[in-house]
Formats: structure tokens, sequence, C-alpha cells
């Protein structure tokens, strides 16, 4: 059984304050999309951290574990605003962004490199 997403969106600025020597935190968003596959029609949620990236952070053991256990992706921001930048992209989300969540998950990937 697929859960119900939330229909709202978030996209705020300076909502989430991160910075490392890797990444800097500029914008915290989600989106929604319908999904089709071969039984269900429903909506899926992908959560954007958009980051300005200073150094590359993709082969960390970290970042590589968890691609690993979860639908996550570095991807450019190709519109708007943020256009030039990238955004570490969670997809299969049914709320919005969480802060403690995405905490949790920047302070993971970069645990022991800082």
């Amino acid at each position: 059984m697929v859960k119900d997403t939330s229909r709202h969106w978030t996209k705020k600025d300076e909502q989430y304050s991160y910075n490392n020597e890797y990444i800097s935190v500029l914008r915290i968003a989600s989106s929604n999309k319908w999904t089709k596959d071969p039984i269900h029609n429903y909506m899926s949620k992908m959560w954007s951290i958009v980051v300005d990236i200073k150094k590359n952070f993709t082969k960390l053991e970290n970042y590589i574990k968890l691609k690993n256990n979860i639908d996550i992706a570095i991807t450019p921001v190709n519109s708007g605003k943020y256009k030039g930048y990238h955004g570490i992209r969670i997809y299969g989300m049914t709320q919005e962004p969480d802060i403690q969540i995405i905490s949790e998950i920047l302070n993971y990937i970069f645990k022991g490199v800082l």
C-alpha cells in the first residue's frame, strides 16, 4: 500500500544553515510528481537540499553507504535563482522536508571527515 503524499511543497531560502569545507546549504525545497507504476498512480515527493559544492563529497564512505540504502542523488539545478548550483535530491518521500532529518543526513555524510 502506498502512503498518501502531502501535496504541499517547500521552497525556502535560509531555512537551514549548514556550512563546511564541502558544501554550503542555500535552500531547502520539495516538489511533487505524479508517478505511474504498473498498478498504482500516486504522488511522489522529492526533497532538495540546494547546495554550493566546494569540494566533491560523492566519494566519501558515508555518502556511498547512504546512496546504497536510500534513493539519493546529486543533480544540477537547471533553472531559477540557484541555476548552476546542485541539489542533494532525496526521492520517494511522502511528507515535507524535516529539518532534523536533513541535519542528521548531512551530519552522517560528513561524519569523521570534518
